[in-house]
């Protein structure tokens, strides 16, 4: 999915709208319905004033407004984030790989000793990103027994039906990952390949020292920002404070090594990046697509 189209909302930590495609479907008759009524050159007065109804309705679309989670709810996002990034196609089962997510997370209710957890991980995820309780939401099978959610929205106390199916189900969810999760990728990688780059990553990782607490990066943050009312670190969302701890790290780094540089005592190979550089994850595995079995040998100071 190209997040470009949502770029400005995510530097400003606005929520981003999202037109469900039942209400394009929608907007595009009521565009014709509107086009037709254009071409009379007289209009009686209920066809005026219908015309006016219709602009109006153009004029204010109805858009879900998918919201950034903030650090205070960051520990119940990671919670329930897990039933929006399972892999579904890791599961040997022809019938779960062809379905959509949408559809795989219902299967899973009658089929999974998981189910009922996703469920209610979903009606978290949902009630933190889109301010949608359990109670506003219904879900029906269309004629094909396909599933489709119905969020009843209030709408300046009017009460509108909006049908959510497969596809605005992973528009949304690609949308509430990458809005939340600064280095979410969701590039196809080979079910072979990712569990290779997964293992050699595990092999990297495991004399490297444990991540801080959350309390301890939130500590790190207020260091960073020179912040000591905690309260507006909490207020921060997590994508902008992953995003700032990650920036403060690589600054920290680049000053050290560039005093080192200058002292004339060390020299590097490659010219040191400046800490406003990219820091676009542009593969998660970069850092171990070697052959992994090479790598332990080395590691482990064994001959090829």
């Amino acid at each position: 999915m190209d997040m470009k189209q949502y770029e400005k909302y995510l530097v400003y930590n606005e929520p981003i709208p999202y037109l469900p495609l039942s209400i394009v479907k929608k907007y595009e008759d009521i565009k014709s319905e509107i086009l037709t009524l254009s071409k009379k050159i007289h209009l009686s007065k209920e066809e005026s004033e219908h015309l006016n109804i219709l602009q109006e309705e153009i004029n204010n679309p109805l858009h879900l407004l998918i919201h950034p989670v903030k650090m205070n709810n960051y520990l119940d996002f990671h919670m329930a984030i897990h039933c929006l990034t399972i892999n579904k196609n890791q599961i040997p089962d022809p019938k779960v790989i062809s379905m959509s997510y949408l559809d795989f997370l219902f299967y899973t209710l009658n089929n999974n000793e998981n189910g009922q957890i996703y469920l209610i991980m979903l009606l978290e995820i949902f009630r933190m990103c889109l301010n949608v309780n359990y109670k506003q939401i219904e879900y029906i099978e269309d004629e094909k027994g396909k599933i489709n959610f119905i969020f009843n929205l209030d709408c300046e106390g009017e009460n509108k039906k909006v049908k959510i199916d497969k596809t605005d189900f992973d528009n949304i969810k690609n949308i509430i990952l990458y809005q939340n999760i600064p280095d979410y990728d969701d590039a196809y990688i080979d079910p072979k390949m990712e569990k290779a780059l997964k293992e050699a990553q595990e092999f990297m990782n495991k004399n490297k020292k444990k991540m801080a607490s959350l309390e301890d990066q939130i500590i790190c943050v207020m260091l960073a920002l020179n912040e000591t009312d905690e309260s507006k670190i909490h207020n921060l969302t997590i994508r902008k404070f992953a995003k700032i701890l990650q920036r403060y790290d690589y600054k920290l780094h680049y000053e050290i090594y560039k005093q080192a540089e200058c002292s004339g005592m060390v020299t590097f190979k490659q010219e040191i990046d400046h800490w406003m550089s990219d820091l676009s994850v542009k593969d998660k595995y970069a850092d171990v697509k070697v052959d992994f079995e090479e790598f332990k040998n080395k590691v482990n100071g064994k001959k090829s």
